[in-house]
């Protein structure tokens, strides 16, 4: 893996980093065989488009009445079709950005130097965008037989799930329950997609990442056994969660034998993502990349000698 990531590191400049992500908060459609995803705003919103409120970190810019802030008339949406048979498409309409998250009476501190900084200074806003590796990571899904078959009637859990994407496409391809994870304002983000969408399997469920809280998890959810599966994206940023292996502490307490880890991430300078994977093997995970798209690596994790990979497809 410490090849992979060099690889994926030096593939292209940081500054061309995350294409997808890009293109979708300027207003562009992405579309591939299996998955399309564009953000749209509701026809009456006084809002600016996404990509003028992200350059300029202001959630409020262009907002006539702030109180309209986190209602369903001042919400972005990401709209998706879902490629689930061949001519058979699923639209989920997932609300997504960061109005939900932002108290129009404090919003913004005149006397700081970035009136924005409370706003972004948790990385919540992380979580209510669509980023690549996650997109890559439904596409893989979406797209190969052997991760269809083994997700069909198994438990899933995702990890730091921001808009709950991956798990969404999970539950629509038969895995239940599918349980999102993230920090309180974001997992009900997840949520609320889940209800507007009819998707009964799947539900958004605040998590903090502390190793009691892992074992709870299991108990309450999954009957005190470790998922099926497991998706993590974009979880492996020391910067952002304080320490590279974050992550693996609470895989330790939530795969068992039969636990797959489908883990993605984006390069990201000084991600800790080295230091991760050197410490997993250590703690007796085996890793198999799955698919390398530029600065995303895609692998698969299982404990040591548990289980054969999934990612192999069926002969």
């Amino acid at each position: 893996m410490q090849t992979v990531l060099r690889d994926a590191e030096a593939s292209v400049p940081y500054v061309d980093s995350s294409p997808i992500y890009g293109m979708l908060n300027r207003g562009y459609l992405h579309q591939t065989e299996h998955i399309s995803v564009q953000y749209v705003l509701p026809e009456s919103t006084p809002l600016e488009s996404l990509f003028c409120r992200l350059v300029q970190k202001d959630v409020a810019k262009g907002c006539i009445d702030p109180s309209l802030l986190g209602t369903e008339a001042c919400r972005d949406t990401a709209l998706l079709r879902v490629g689930l048979d061949v001519g058979a498409w699923r639209e989920l309409r997932v609300p997504c950005f960061m109005a939900h998250l932002v108290n129009p009476l404090g919003l913004c501190d005149p006397d700081a130097e970035d009136p924005a900084a409370p706003v972004w200074a948790d990385g919540s806003w992380t979580g209510t965008l669509f980023w690549d590796s996650a997109a890559h990571v439904c596409e893989m899904l979406l797209s190969r037989r052997c991760w269809r078959e083994r997700l069909r009637g198994s438990s899933c859990l995702e990890l730091g799930c921001g808009l709950g994407i991956p798990g969404m496409v999970a539950s629509l391809l038969g895995a239940s329950p599918v349980l999102l994870t993230d920090r309180h304002e974001v997992a009900m983000l997840a949520e609320a997609g889940c209800r507007a969408n009819g998707l009964d399997g799947a539900r958004g469920v605040a998590f903090e990442w502390e190793e009691a809280a892992a074992r709870a998890l299991l108990a309450e959810h999954f009957a005190g056994e470790a998922p099926s599966f497991i998706l993590a994206c974009d979880c492996i940023f020391a910067p952002l969660f304080g320490e590279s292996h974050l992550l693996l502490r609470m895989l330790s307490v939530l795969v068992g034998p039969a636990t797959t880890v489908v883990l993605a991430l984006e390069r990201r300078p000084e991600d800790g993502a080295e230091d991760f994977f050197r410490l997993s093997s250590e703690a007796g995970f085996e890793t198999r990349l799955l698919e390398q798209r530029k600065r995303v690596v895609c692998c698969e994790m299982w404990l040591q000698g548990a289980r054969a990979p999934v990612g192999e497809e069926a002969p």
